[in-house]
């Protein structure tokens, strides 16, 4: 289950890829739609954390409460903006299709954080998707936001990959499901295909049928269910939200890249702390030959051997033996 692929074993910890596991898998519903609303028990009932990214002036009988309760149910809301409106790179943004769009960009983002905050009830808002795709979305949205996801087709890679120094976290690609996919024939074999190479898969979904509101690329709920339980039932690939598994992820980037100061009693590691995290956010680390310390805390190893050690603090250390 755990994989031993990074650079820090020769500095005395190692520290885990996807919170111990092979892979990673995060299950994302584009535009607040009703069939996402009418699914929504189905979805829950996997017992997996999805993301939804929201446009706050889709609203519908019963959607304010139907977020609500996807909040609580552990569910987490992202930010589509308030309208959908384009946004190119280099251009100027352009008319939502979604009620009455915003004087800026800023305020299209607003408008829909607010949703998420108050009518939802969600204590933050870590990500953000940018309608279309668009590119022009992502320089904003990167001072905002922790992870931006794109439509750029693919996977976030191992460490081990060519182009893993590439991907930049305002710029996250993905599947984009289309009419016809199926869990047989599509999406088990991306899962498979994200196990093999260790990468975290980011499906991206919109109509959930059966609906009489098919806004676009219509895929089954049970094709969606068959997926996750497909992924549970392996036992080593992580299904979270996006904004958990992505927090895990860049903590990681962070500690992984950060230089230990040494002396004769041990190692000692700082990171700076980045904005926009799960605040809770905490790495699985297995440490060789010492005992790890945050601040003056002794850090208790589990079961297995390794240490929960949590990013917010900003430091680790190794006492040798």
């Amino acid at each position: 289950m755990f994989q031993n692929h990074t650079a820090t074993d020769s500095q005395g910890i190692e520290i885990l890829p996807w919170n111990g596991h092979s892979a990673a898998v995060s299950l994302t519903f584009d535009d607040a739609q009703p069939s996402h609303i009418a699914h929504l028990n189905a979805l829950t009932a996997t017992g997996v954390p999805m993301t939804f990214f929201v446009n706050s002036n889709v609203s519908f009988p019963g959607s304010d409460e139907a977020w609500r309760r996807a909040v609580a149910s552990g569910h987490e809301l992202g930010c589509h903006t308030a309208s959908h409106p384009h946004m190119p790179l280099g251009q100027p943004m352009g008319e939502g299709i979604f009620g009455k769009t915003e004087a800026s960009p800023e305020d299209e983002m607003e408008r829909c954080d607010r949703f998420i905050l108050d009518t939802a009830g969600q204590r933050r808002v870590w990500t953000f998707a940018s309608p279309y795709g668009d590119e022009g979305w992502e320089p904003l949205a990167g001072s905002r936001y922790a992870l931006v996801r794109s439509v750029a087709n693919g996977t976030v890679p191992s460490e081990d990959d060519p182009v893993y120094e590439d991907i930049v976290p305002t710029h996250l690609p993905c599947h984009m499901a289309m009419p016809g996919e199926s869990a047989q024939e599509t999406f088990i074999p991306l899962i498979e295909r994200s196990r093999d190479e260790r990468s975290w898969l980011i499906f991206c979904f919109h109509s959930i049928l059966p609906t009489e509101e098919n806004w676009f690329a219509g895929v089954g709920i049970d094709e969606i269910t068959e997926s996750v339980r497909h992924a549970l039932g392996r036992k080593d690939v992580w299904v979270d939200t996006f904004a958990n598994i992505g927090s895990y992820w860049l903590a990681r980037k962070a500690l992984h890249a950060a230089s230990p100061a040494s002396n004769a009693r041990g190692l000692e590691w700082k990171w700076d702390l980045l904005p926009g995290l799960i605040e809770e956010t905490s790495l699985l680390v297995r440490a060789r030959g010492g005992d790890l310390f945050q601040g003056s805390t002794r850090l208790k190893a589990r079961e297995n051997g390794l240490y929960d050690v949590l990013f917010s603090a900003g430091n680790l250390r190794l006492e040798f033996r």
